[in-house]
């Protein structure tokens, strides 16, 4: 060690003996009680706007648990602060552009006598004051899987059911006017669908019952391949071998290549991914599927979908 270096260290550990010295002779330190210990955080999962002037965060204010929107700068303070209606929770919350936040509301509920958890989507706009629903009125259970979103937050792609007979679509929401468009069409036991980083629609997974496969486009306009399946072996779940077609040579020159592909299939367990859309009502084509056929009618989740999207409270 150098002299200056063996200086450095002694004026460190001086400083280090006077400190512990100072709080040894200090007063003795207070429990924290237990209030105070199990007091709820009063921001939880803050996120910034991009343009670094507002931040969307739950809060814990009198007991309640709220959506609040903060406006930064010399006098930071809530701007917007929300309640979730009636029986629905808060689930996610995210920015689209400066002036919009999308959140995600769920509650527990009952279909043909399974248990699901029912999902909406809602968009706040900080320069309407106003909040809108987005999705279609009779869709399926889950309506919150949103796959991708402008980064000027002028529209999004949202992974949806029509009805709960249908397998997912894609939709281009406009969210200026909040049209709809179909920009990718339901595929037989493809549920859930992929967009790269500039929202084109590249790739989907399917799922029927022991068997696996990826759905995969070059270009937007290009029909989509299977290039990759699994079949899953009857002994084990969580085992089986990837077999790649074909067109799996040609994926590899693209953007989603063949490995991550596969790193994406190898991350869903085929147990998991069957009784979870089992249970979010699939249309069935097989009647030892377990799940209800067109034959029976769902209860209509329209009021709730109403209320979902016009019943948020002031705080």
């Amino acid at each position: 060690m150098t002299r200056t270096g063996i200086r450095a260290f002694a004026i460190l550990l001086a400083g280090a003996l006077c400190t512990a010295t100072t709080l040894a002779a200090g007063t003795e330190r207070q429990l924290i009680s237990a209030a105070d210990f199990g007091a709820l955080p009063f921001m939880v999962g803050p996120k910034m706007s991009p343009d670094a002037k507002h931040v969307v965060t739950t809060a814990h204010l009198k007991g309640k648990k709220l959506l609040v929107i903060l406006d930064l700068g010399p006098k930071t303070g809530p701007s917007h602060s929300f309640t979730m209606p009636g029986k629905w929770e808060l689930g996610w919350y995210r920015w689209a552009g400066n002036e919009r936040v999308l959140v995600s509301i769920g509650h527990a509920d009952v279909l043909f006598g399974d248990d699901v958890y029912v999902t909406r989507l809602v968009m706040y706009d900080l320069k309407t004051d106003k909040a809108a629903f987005i999705g279609k009125k009779n869709e399926g259970v889950e309506g919150d899987n949103v796959i991708h979103i402008d980064r000027d937050g002028h529209w999004l792609l949202l992974n949806v059911q029509k009805t709960i007979y249908d397998y997912p679509s894609v939709y281009r929401v406009d969210l200026d006017t909040m049209d709809m468009k179909k920009v990718v069409s339901e595929h037989p036991h493809v549920w859930n669908w992929f967009a790269d980083s500039s929202g084109t629609v590249r790739a989907g997974v399917g799922v029927e019952g022991r068997r696996w496969w990826l759905l995969y486009r070059k270009e937007a306009d290009a029909k989509f391949e299977k290039v990759m399946r699994r079949t899953v072996k009857s002994t084990d779940d969580d085992e089986g071998v990837i077999e790649r077609s074909t067109a799996a040579t040609r994926a590899t020159q693209s953007p989603m290549h063949a490995p991550a592909a596969t790193a994406c299939i190898a991350t869903i367990s085929p147990a998991t991914r069957s009784a979870s859309r089992c249970s979010s009502i699939r249309r069935s084509t097989s009647t030892t599927s377990g799940c209800p056929t067109r034959t029976r009618s769902p209860r209509s989740t329209t009021p709730t979908i109403a209320a979902a999207s016009n019943g948020w409270c002031r705080a």
